[in-house]
This record gives structure tokens, C-alpha cells and sequence, in this order.
């Protein structure tokens, strides 16, 4: 499976004439990217909040993502953009299960499907591709974007984990969401 890992790092994976993803090198460390990541509106609901970041710490980044042997990192591109990026990682190849995280950093393509999308298919590229059994996310509890972005793909709530973030001066909760594989988990047979 591991074997499998290092082959999509380098895939493109297009979900629709308009939507692609691509693996992230340092040519996409933009001036955009770069204020994505330093807008608190853009990181509200994430930790990536309480970090500064500028070229060096976003490359850094890149590095190690790419050399990891557990992660899967993505820019999201849309009509030749890009928009945001996705990763499924770390992976546990022996619990086949894996994490996912996504940011849109264009606040202009916000409310487009385009989250929604990228997650259907890097979740059935983990599933089919990588063979993983489960896949999860975690998100503050008052990100309701998120949330529809996830049931929209079918991902459960499985738990709740009380006050555990500190937002706006307030401690409030962490949710938990999963999705299993089965058959009927996968959208089309690529």
C-alpha cells in the first residue's frame, strides 16, 4: 500500500473539467497561498489559526508532506486555479483508516460544491485505491460548513469531545465524523 502512497503523490486526479487535484511543490507557494493561510477568516475553524506562516514555513511544510510515507497532500484546482487544498493522512496502513482535512483558501469560491467534490474523491481514491476501511474528520463543533460538506458525503457524526477548543474567548466542542467502506460507499467505478 505504501507503494500505492508514493504513486498518487504525483497523480492528478480530475473530478470534473473544472475541478483537478495535483500534488503541492513549492511552485505553488504563491503570495495567495501564503495569505490563505495568514487570513483569519479563511483559518477561523482550524488550528492553522494560532501559526504565522510566510514562504519558508509553508515549504517546510511541503517537505515534509511530501516525504511522509502516511500522507497524501493535494492543491485544489479550479477552472485553472488554485483554490485550496486536501490531504488524507496520516494514514494507518495497518488499521487501514485514515484523516482528512481540506481548506479552501478562495473565499470567492466558497459555497460552490468544490470541498464537497474533492472530498468524494479523494475518499474513494483512499477507499478503492489504498484499500482503507474508514476515514475520519475532526471539526470544531460551530463549523457548519463543514459539517454539510461531510454529510454530504455520507460521514457520520461518531462522537463528541466536550469543550475542546478555545474559541472567542469560549471552550466549545470537537466533533468527530467517519465514514466506513462498502460497496455502495463508492460513488463510480473508476
Amino acid at each position: 500500500m505504501i507503494d500505492d502512497l508514493i504513486k498518487f503523490k504525483n497523480e492528478v486526479v480530475i473530478i470534473t473539467e473544472k475541478l483537478i487535484l495535483k500534488s503541492l511543490t513549492n511552485n505553488d507557494i504563491t503570495n495567495d497561498y501564503i495569505s490563505w493561510m495568514n487570513d483569519l477568516i479563511i483559518t477561523r475553524y482550524t488550528e492553522q489559526r494560532f501559526k504565522t506562516h510566510n514562504f519558508l514555513s509553508i515549504k517546510n511544510f511541503l517537505l515534509e508532506m511530501n516525504a511522509s510515507p502516511s500522507n497524501l497532500l493535494f492543491r485544489i484546482f479550479f477552472e485553472n486555479k488554485h483554490v485550496g487544498n486536501i490531504k488524507l493522512g496520516s494514514i494507518n496502513f495497518v488499521h487501514c483508516t485514515a484523516n482528512i482535512s481540506y481548506l479552501i483558501g478562495s473565499k470567492k469560491y466558497w459555497g460552490k460544491g468544490i470541498a464537497t467534490n474533492s472530498i468524494k474523491k479523494i475518499s474513494d481514491m483512499g477507499f478503492k485505491k489504498l484499500n482503507l476501511k474508514k476515514i475520519t474528520a475532526g471539526i470544531y463543533a460551530n463549523n457548519l460548513a463543514s459539517k454539510r460538506v461531510l454529510e454530504k458525503n455520507d460521514f457520520i457524526c461518531e462522537g463528541i469531545r466536550k469543550k475542546q477548543y478555545s474559541f472567542d474567548k469560549e471552550r466549545i466542542d470537537g466533533l468527530i465524523y467517519g465514514k466506513y467502506y462498502s460497496i455502495k460507499t463508492l460513488s463510480s467505478p473508476n
